[in-house]
């Protein structure tokens, strides 16, 4: 008999989506987020996101973003982001919580904004795009020292990597390494390409570090086994992708020593994009959205107090004018009675005189 192949369940794509948050009209003078997200499915415990520094002023945009992974149309959707909202001090003064799914399903942006209880507007963005682009860069040794005795007979190998600071581990990680200039101690490395996300995680201010080695045949270094502290090190500096846009040179230090320089002659964006630049408009927009609609909301409870109470006002002054009457209709009744009285009197007054 034939045989029945199963038919394959479609797997739901897993992305990352990026959080990012903002606040408006806050009653304190600076302020701080701490944030995290329910467990994902089959999980049990929240997962804590992190915090932000204190940003200072009513109006806070929180550069530092939150990535977390996420299965479109699933039971992510309902996970539900709490924010813990704290004062300059770091004093809890109120929470507010999003849902995902809520977020994402808003409006095109994927942006909600929701009055806080202690007052003022807190904006969440969830976003899957990310920083794309590379950096091109060409740069070039100047009178580097020589790891190889007295340059006499040899000189060294130069080649360049560019590291980056791992906070779990605490070492430099080797992002990417140049090729190697033979016997040259004023090496012209050639032009490259390193990807932003990869290079930096697309952070233009990150800390890097430039550290020019001397090749060592013995010793093949690569990526994961290259160290700043090895002695093939012939120094190392200090900069950012956004200083290295700037140009100049960088001094070459080892062991708090000048060992020469490197000249930056290429350093240029390509096809950069970032959306945290499209970020604060989005947040900006959703800000003002939401305050017209509290102002509005105000508004219209304000109108409707006016209301209640010209209704109040209204039913007292039907209710005077309803005793007026009534006094006045009984009034009338006892002037009517006394008139009523004298006339009895001035009868029987007749009767004996």
């Amino acid at each position: 008999s034939k045989g029945f192949r199963a038919r394959a369940t479609p797997t739901k794509a897993m992305t990352i989506l990026t959080l990012y948050l903002a606040a408006r009209g806050l009653p304190f003078s600076g302020s701080s987020l701490k944030i995290k997200i329910s467990p994902p499915e089959g999980g049990s415990d929240d997962v804590e996101l992190g915090e932000t520094d204190v940003v200072d002023g009513a109006d806070a945009d929180h550069d530092k973003s939150f990535p977390f992974e996420y299965t479109e149309g699933g039971a992510d959707d309902a996970r539900r982001i709490s924010i813990d909202v704290r004062n300059e001090n770091g004093a809890w003064q109120c929470s507010r919580s999003f849902v995902v799914g809520d977020i994402i399903s808003s409006n095109k942006c994927s942006v909600e904004a929701k009055k806080l209880s202690s007052g003022g507007v807190l904006i969440a963005h969830l976003t899957s795009a990310t920083v794309t682009g590379s950096l091109k860069l060409q740069l070039s040794g100047k009178d580097l020292k020589n790891m190889d005795g007295m340059g006499l007979l040899r000189k060294s190998d130069p080649f360049f990597a560019l590291m980056v600071l791992n906070d779990e581990t605490g070492n430099w990680d080797a992002k990417y390494r140049s090729a190697t200039v033979k016997n040259e101690l004023d090496p012209e490395w050639e032009e490259c390409s390193v990807d932003l996300v990869e290079l930096c995680g697309g952070k233009l201010d990150q800390r890097l570090r430039v550290v020019v080695f001397d090749e060592d045949d013995k010793k093949k270094m690569n990526l994961i086994n290259m160290r700043p502290e090895q002695n093939e090190v012939m120094g190392y500096a200090e900069t950012s992708v956004n200083q290295l846009l700037g140009g100049g040179t960088l001094t070459m230090l080892l062991r708090g020593k000048d060992h020469g320089h490197v000249v930056i002659n290429t350093a240029e964006l390509v096809d950069y994009s970032d959306p945290k630049e499209n970020v604060s408009k989005v947040m900006e927009a959703a800000g003002k959205i939401e305050s017209t609609k509290i102002a509005a909301a105000e508004a219209e409870a304000a109108l409707e107090r006016a209301k209640e109470s010209l209704e109040a006002k209204k039913t007292a002054l039907e209710e005077a004018q309803a005793a007026a009457e009534e006094a006045e209709l009984t009034l009338q009744s006892a002037q009517e009675a006394a008139f009523s009285a004298k006339e009895a009197c001035d009868v029987v007054a007749g009767l004996f005189f």
